[in-house]
């Protein structure tokens, strides 16, 4: 109930009170359960997030360890888009639920598969993380253009004519029809560019 309310609503209008609403119990039976409206959220993530996709890849060779690394990657980009919510807790420091620990686990036995070096573990986590996320919000923000009034690249033909012709690059990006467009093949591009740079500079010193 409380992750369809946050789909439907967004994570800004959930609180105990409007979640015990819905059940039809008082708020106060809640806490019984649920000390707070942090904790109702860690576990909303945790049950949102779901399993990572079954298969391990140990003794699998690197093309395989890709492979795998591919289908996780677009397989939580899919859940971040069924769940714009979930972006926002998960960008946070806290304790990691165990759905969370689970894909952790799945992307880094992964990275080792393919020969990631450990030094270089977790500055490939931020630019994987930093695409998957980058585009759900791209895209997310897309979905929720819902006309004219709402809308930033009509907002901008119609403030900024006389700049178009200073700036025709900014407005041609802006206007192109592949933005706001399925980001999953954009997805997968950026994860080969890292993986590519990752096969040509193998394991640098620091």
């Amino acid at each position: 109930m409380a992750i369809r309310l946050a789909d439907t609503d967004g994570l800004a209008n959930l609180s105990m009170s409007s979640l015990a609403r819905e059940l039809g119990c008082s708020k106060m039976a809640l806490y019984r359960y649920i000390p707070g409206r942090s904790e109702l959220v860690a576990l909303m993530t945790n049950a949102a997030m779901g399993a990572p996709p079954a298969g391990h890849v140990r003794f699998a060779s690197p093309q395989e360890c890709r492979n795998r690394l591919d289908r996780l990657a677009l397989e939580l980009f899919r859940r971040y888009i069924a769940h714009p919510w979930m972006i926002a807790p998960i960008s946070h420091a806290r304790v990691p639920g165990p759905q969370e620990l689970g894909w952790l686990e799945s992307i880094l036995e992964a990275l080792g598969g393919i020969g990631v070096h450990p030094t270089r573990t977790r500055d490939v986590m931020a630019l994987l993380d930093g695409q998957l996320r980058g585009l759900a919000n791209q895209m997310i923000a897309a979905q929720n253009m819902d006309g004219s009034e709402n809308n930033p690249v009509e907002q901008l033909t119609r403030a900024l004519p006389a700049q178009t012709s200073q700036f025709p690059r900014a407005v041609a990006y802006l206007s192109a029809p592949e933005w706001g467009a399925d980001r999953e093949d954009a997805l997968r591009f950026g994860v080969e560019c890292v993986l590519n740079h990752l096969d040509l500079h193998p394991h640098p010193e620091r």
